[in-house]
């Protein structure tokens, strides 16, 4: 055992008495408390206790609360160096879904929570930026106890276990238990070595939206294809045109869907049930619907989703017609001359180059993978 993290030393919503006594006495909250994410009680939390300075118990550990300089997840990043770096990317979707529920969440639940409750919010912690700043801490640093049925407690920052960096090759695993935490190691750590954790086996994709960092040859990379790809690729074909629509009216494709292509080239079973449907007969979308709903409804656990992809030995390219095939290479080629030139930079100037030039490399690599099975 490396370390053992008694619970009451997390951060955590039940650990900030004050905020947990408002929130579960709060009526208008408490109505969308089951509903809410589990990261709202936690930045409540933190905004508290930032708020309190020296008085807070956290003090101490919220001074260690990054200054992200040129690194950091992208939904810090300016704009125009999402853009550049990152066009043709699942991470750019990512960052705008995120804006768009921090927003609301800001708007429709924290916001009108700390004006009615002033005492523990002053002014100063009412802006929708520290709000944002607080996301970051929480998406780079936080960890999730999905077990817990308490969501006040489900998600959690951990002091010292979040200062190990992340790696695929890692040596420590941490365990929640009913009254601790474990960080137990796994291989052996040798002397003056950097001790690495793990954030899970992460494509650079989530790794880079997440936590604003990705790796050179990730092992467990993919790409992804965007819903636009598919919907460009079928303007040829009338027949198949009225086919898209059809899945569009039934809510089988929508412009937030993503398809997974692993680092072998095999892609996931939505792009290729979505392939079939579009190109076969009316008895065969009526069999194949069925299948692509149930893959559909995985989508609500993303990293479920990567290891179901990431793990996929099956080549089920090789069941696709003549058409098919065409049609897909047409969508991958697309994709390809949508991604970024960052990943043919000789030399980077910042860190954030460095890091949407792996990520772009990697998905070039899966890619091409893909695009070399369609021959």
């Amino acid at each position: 055992m490396v370390a053992c993290i008694p619970r009451s030393a997390l951060l955590t919503c039940s650990n900030s008495t004050a905020v947990r006594r408002r929130l579960m006495r709060d009526d208008i909250t408490a109505e969308r408390l089951d509903n809410m994410s589990s990261w709202v009680p936690l930045l409540l939390a933190m905004l508290a206790e930032h708020g309190l300075e020296s008085s807070s118990k956290w003090y101490p550990y919220l001074q260690l609360v990054p200054n992200y300089g040129s690194a950091g997840p992208p939904m810090l990043w300016s704009e125009s160096q999402r853009d550049t770096l990152l066009s043709g990317t699942s991470v750019l979707q990512s960052v705008h879904t995120d804006a768009e529920n921090i927003a609301r969440d800001y708007a429709a639940i924290v916001l009108p929570f700390m004006q009615r409750h002033t005492d523990l919010f002053q002014p100063h912690l009412q802006s929708l930026d520290l709000y944002k700043q607080m996301v970051a801490v929480v998406m780079s640093y936080s960890f999730s106890d999905g077990a817990n049925p308490d969501i006040l407690q489900r998600t959690v920052m951990v002091p010292f276990v979040d200062l190990l960096n992340h790696h695929s090759h890692h040596h420590v695993e941490l365990s929640f238990r009913e009254d601790r935490l474990e960080l137990m190691a796994i291989r052996t750590i040798k002397k003056g070595e950097e001790v690495m954790n793990t954030y899970g086996p992460l494509s650079n994709a989530c790794l880079l939206h997440k936590y604003g960092f990705s790796e050179l040859k990730n092992p467990h990379d993919m790409a992804y294809i965007a819903h636009s790809n598919l919907r460009d690729a079928v303007a040829g074909s009338p027949t198949v045109q009225t086919r898209w629509r059809q899945l569009e009216n039934e809510g089988l494709v929508d412009v937030a869907l993503m398809y997974c292509v692993n680092s072998v080239g095999a892609p996931d079973r939505k792009m290729v049930l979505t392939l079939k449907m579009l190109h076969g007969g009316k008895l065969r979308y009526a069999c194949l619907r069925r299948r692509l709903i149930k893959e559909l409804n995985r989508d609500d656990d993303d990293d479920d989703e990567e290891n179901d992809a990431r793990d996929r030995k099956t080549d089920e390219v090789s069941t696709l017609s003549t058409i098919e095939t065409c049609f897909l290479k047409r969508v991958v080629l697309r994709a390809l001359e949508e991604l970024p030139t960052c990943c043919e930079y000789p030399q980077w100037t910042c860190d954030r180059e460095r890091f949407a030039s792996y990520l772009c490399s990697g998905q070039y690599i899966c890619l091409k993978a893909l695009l070399d099975k369609l021959g």
